[in-house]
């Protein structure tokens, strides 16, 4: 049976913004913890940081995390993975890419990087204005401070050009009713819904001629009659089987490389060659020079999950050498089919070979059919972005604890206004209510033995029996019976 000690809900620092605001999370900490038990965690918003589990408390934090995984059975690499891919090949084959093509690069996990930009339509710019005045014109007919509005919302009240996938909705969109009901909402004090504000906008457009626009589902939707959209994207080809294959631990030299890349997996372990990668790491991407390897062994090398020999599942280290020598290390959890990112990380010479996404996608290849869980996703948060360009991915719904498909409409309402808590799928009584939580399915476990608390509730102090009903509120009613509370 799992085993954990409640922390209860403890103070901390948003991580996630520069602001660092203070924030709660919810902490226990794992004696140990069964692969199935883990995974259940996983699946109601719950992460792990070595021995502790924590999971943010969405009412009490300024910018929310959704849990988001990848469903790896259908992903199908985008032209920017296969990039990635073939950088690194013409790094191990010594050849060079031009300047030409780095610029080309998209953003990935270390931040943004330059991209071509097509050149503007006409239509864009002048439909750009004509949503920024109507947008204008309903904040202030709901009493809004049109100048504090507009400050907040400049960069929020934009048109997008549409996809040729998404071509049904006209030849562009726009998300800004999500940011401006969100704003109203806060400024007002009262319940506005995103639908009515959407039309409300959509009411006081006037747009150029031959140019209508609808309101569907919160979104303007803009059709031109004499304007439309092409796609200028290929059909997305697959991975090479370099990337793409499951492959075995040691990755065969390819005939043209001059460089040997080897992955080895292994369980964690506190080497003076891996601490030193994850030091000189942690100072160069986030300026955190006071690591130790005490603080090493705490974050990524304890860990609660079982490592029985000869198993496939628990926690990983994949360490990754190029010519032997150690130059990036991944930590992963396997649960069973499903596969849990923890932490990469890499010597900063080799930054430019976008060892993070190969990473990703190395584990996304050994996964198989499972899910790919990739931690938490915040969309105002530009280092966590490039987790939705790994398609098709869900988002857990913190409100429902159901997992919806993460669609460009549910990827706006969590970028609208990323402090509150959005409710991304249809809420039919399905989640969990801390009203009349069921404590007594809970196993105490003391140095003289277990206790039931179903047979003991008039013996427990009432601040023990709170802890309690707080645990049993955050943990669900099924893992409820499943953990077990070790009392020392």
């Amino acid at each position: 049976m799992s085993r954990v000690r409640l922390y209860g809900n403890r103070p901390t620092q948003c991580g996630y913004c520069p602001a660092k605001r203070p924030s709660h999370q919810y902490v226990l900490e794992a004696v140990h913890l069964a692969i199935d038990d883990y995974q259940a965690l996983i699946d109601r918003g719950w992460r792990r940081s070595g021995m502790h589990l924590y999971q943010p408390d969405r009412q009490q934090i300024c910018c929310v995390p959704y849990t988001i995984r990848l469903d790896t059975k259908h992903f199908k690499p985008s032209k920017a993975h296969l990039r990635v891919q073939r950088k690194l090949d013409e790094f191990l084959e010594d050849r060079h890419t031009s300047s030409k093509k780095r610029k080309r690069e998209p953003a990935d996990e270390d931040g943004p990087r330059a991209k071509k930009k097509a050149a503007p339509s006409p239509l864009l710019a002048t439909l750009q204005a004509c949503l920024k005045t109507a947008v204008m014109a309903v904040l202030e007919s709901h009493g809004a401070d049109v100048v504090a509005a507009g400050a907040a919302l400049h960069t929020k009240i934009r048109v997008l050009a549409a996809r040729a996938a998404e071509s049904d909705r006209g030849a562009f969109s726009s998300p800004a009713a999500h940011a401006v009901c969100a704003y109203l909402n806060k400024a007002t004090g009262a319940s506005h819904i995103v639908a009515n504000v959407a039309q409300g906008i959509a009411d006081a457009l006037q747009l150029p001629p031959l140019t209508t626009v609808t309101a569907v589902n919160g979104f303007l939707n803009f059709h031109a009659a004499t304007e439309s959209v092409a796609s200028n994207e290929a059909p997305t080809p697959q991975l090479p089987p370099t990337a793409c294959e499951a492959v075995p631990d040691a990755t065969p030299t390819l005939p043209r490389q001059k460089r040997k890349w080897e992955l080895e997996t292994i369980r964690p372990a506190n080497t003076p060659e891996i601490y030193e990668i994850y030091k000189a790491y942690q100072a160069h991407v986030h300026d955190d020079t006071a690591v130790t390897p005490a603080s090493f062994e705490s974050f990524l090398v304890a860990s609660p999950l079982p490592a029985v020999p000869g198993s496939a599942e628990g926690s990983f280290f994949q360490l990754y050498r190029l010519d032997g020598e150690l130059v990036a290390v991944g930590v992963v959890d396997v649960l069973g089919d499903n596969w849990s990112s923890v932490y990469f990380f890499y010597k900063p010479a080799y930054a430019s070979l976008q060892l993070g996404t190969y990473s990703a996608l190395r584990e996304i290849a050994r996964c198989g059919s499972g899910y790919y869980y990739m931690g938490y996703y915040i969309g105002n948060c530009t280092k966590m972005q490039y987790k939705a360009r790994f398609t098709p991915s869900e988002l857990l719904c913190p409100v429902t604890q159901t997992f919806v498909v993460a669609t460009k409409d549910v990827l706006a309402r969590t970028d609208a206004d990323a402090s509150q808590c959005v409710c991304l799928a249809p809420a039919h009584g399905v989640g969990d209510s801390s009203d009349g939580v069921d404590i007594d399915g809970i196993i105490l476990h003391f140095p003289d033995g277990p206790v039931a608390v179903a047979d003991n509730k008039t013996s427990l102090h009432p601040v023990v029996l709170d802890h309690l009903r707080d645990f049993a509120a955050v943990v669900g009613p099924d893992l409820t019976r499943r953990l077990g509370v070790q009392m020392y």
